[in-house]
This record gives structure tokens, C-alpha cells and sequence, in this order.
């Protein structure tokens, strides 16, 4: 398993590697589970690795949740934040990154 996806009480734990095989996987969990009221959490605490597909992801996500409040990257590791800060380096509507 690439990457594994856990459902926690305020969101979703990651587990893994977020990239092109895994990406459409967590895009369907979170149209599932993220288009409710309040914060919704992914714990990125055992997230290896992210590539343009998996911030593609989170970006299409925090883009529908602005009203709805945001969609927090918590805990994202080393690798991960490089990626955000790279990318999105004043953030973006809709998404919170919680170290």
C-alpha cells in the first residue's frame, strides 16, 4: 500500500506516499468525507512524500471549502512543507497548514 488513509473524528490520517498512483484515491475519500461544516483535518504526520499530484488534490479540495472553513494540513513533514512553500508560498483561500 502506497498510501493509507485512515478516517480520524475531524478528518483523514495519512499514511504513505501522496503522488500520481495515489492521488485519485484520496480526491475520492475527500468527496466523500470533506464537504461538511468546520475544519477538516489531514494529518500528515507519516507523509513521505507529495508531488504535483497530490497538491493538485489538496488544492481542488481547499478551493470548495473557503466557505465551509478550512482544509488544515496538519503536522506536514520536511518534504511535504518544501513542496507547499514552493508552490503555494503565501498559502491559499480555503487551506491552513498547522506545523
Amino acid at each position: 500500500v502506497l498510501l493509507r488513509i485512515d478516517e480520524t473524528e475531524g478528518g483523514l490520517a495519512l499514511e504513505g506516499e501522496l503522488d500520481m498512483a495515489t492521488a485519485d484515491e484520496l480526491r475520492d475519500r475527500l468527496k466523500e468525507r470533506a464537504g461538511g461544516e468546520g475544519p477538516f483535518v489531514l494529518d500528515f504526520s507519516a507523509v513521505s512524500f507529495m508531488d504535483s499530484s497530490g497538491l493538485r488534490v489538496l488544492l481542488e479540495v481547499a478551493q470548495g471549502r473557503d466557505a465551509n472553513g478550512p482544509l488544515v494540513i496538519l503536522h506536514p513533514s520536511k518534504q511535504v512543507q518544501r513542496v507547499l512553500d514552493i508552490s503555494i508560498p503565501g498559502g491559499t483561500p480555503g487551506m491552513e497548514v498547522r506545523a
